[in-house]
């Protein structure tokens, strides 16, 4: 099942309860900021989850606009529920987002650090196209990387 979630507890919890997803969502400078995001409000994004029969969310995704249009995503797939279901996991999650959210939103983007291979070529298995890359920006491990930019289109708008 998919569903908005709004339980901030909720979500720092399986967010930063993670040292992976931590690793992964920050860089040498926001290392030092996830106590202060983690004491502050992340409902500022949409948060949209997929719980299993069992009950526990096996992946999020974060929606922050970035325009009128465009909406930055981010989907969270703690390791121990990276198996043979996490793509149709998000794909349930992406179909949420597509038919649910407001429909001014025609994009989904994304900013993906190149060292994370993985995430690139999964976001392109749900559609997303890579659009461009900004040289040298994610600091990590003491290591510059580029992040790159990816988006999918959510629907058209017809005037």
């Amino acid at each position: 099942m998919v569903k908005i979630v709004t339980d901030k507890g909720f979500i720092n919890s399986f967010i930063f309860d993670d040292p992976e997803l931590v690793d992964r969502l920050t860089d040498d400078y926001t290392v030092d900021d996830v106590e202060r995001v983690r004491k502050g409000d992340p409902l500022t994004s949409i948060w949209v989850g997929y719980f299993g029969d069992d009950g526990v969310c096996k992946a999020m995704a974060s929606l922050d606009k970035e325009t009128s249009t465009i909406m930055n995503m981010h989907i969270n797939v703690p390791k121990q529920f990276r198996d043979g279901n996490t793509y149709s996991r998000v794909i349930d999650i992406v179909e949420f987002i597509e038919k649910n959210i407001d429909k001014q939103f025609i994009k989904l983007n994304a900013k993906i650090p190149s060292k994370y291979q993985d995430v690139i070529a999964f976001a392109k298995k749900f559609g997303f196209v890579q659009y461009g890359i900004d040289k040298g920006v994610h600091l990590k491990g003491g290591k510059l990387y580029d992040r790159v930019f990816m988006s999918k289109r959510i629907r058209r708008i017809h005037k």
